[in-house]
């Protein structure tokens, strides 16, 4: 196997992993803490909080992609998407008074949760790209 391949399985594997770690350990630790306190709570905000995890992790699927000339579409949008929904988020957040605690509720809280949704839900899109890049990389012959 050329080393450009075993590079491209290596980013792919990772890079996908990476991305959906956030995801899960905020899903796993909300359910270990709310067995303990025995009420659902759940950090829906950590995925965000861990970013730069997550950065590391689409760059590393953005060149496995690239490297490869395969699912560069799917892992570029959603990459793109989930940046500028995260960011459309904050900017909301700040621009509406819901990051300070001026104000609370309302249309500016709809959009906001609105815009992380759409983060989250890009996030995930960019890890089942990132999972069939990789099934496509070790399958190939």
């Amino acid at each position: 196997m050329e080393p450009k391949g075993k590079t491209a399985k290596f980013l792919a594997v990772f890079g996908a992993l990476i991305v959906s770690a956030p995801i899960i350990l905020s899903l796993v630790i909300g359910v270990i803490h709310s067995i303990r306190i025995g009420r659902l709570q759940i950090d829906f905000l950590m995925p965000a909080e861990l970013f730069p995890v997550e950065l590391c992790g689409a760059l590393m699927l953005l060149a496995a992609a690239l490297l490869t000339r395969s699912h560069v579409k799917p892992i570029a949008w959603s990459f793109g998407i989930s940046i500028a929904s995260l960011i459309a988020s904050m900017c909301i957040a700040v621009a509406t008074g819901l990051a300070s605690g001026e104000t609370a509720g309302g249309w500016a809280m709809a959009l906001t949760t609105l815009m992380f949704v759409l983060y989250i839900l890009a996030l995930l899109v960019l890890v089942v790209a990132g999972v069939r890049l990789a099934i496509k990389l070790f399958s190939a012959k």
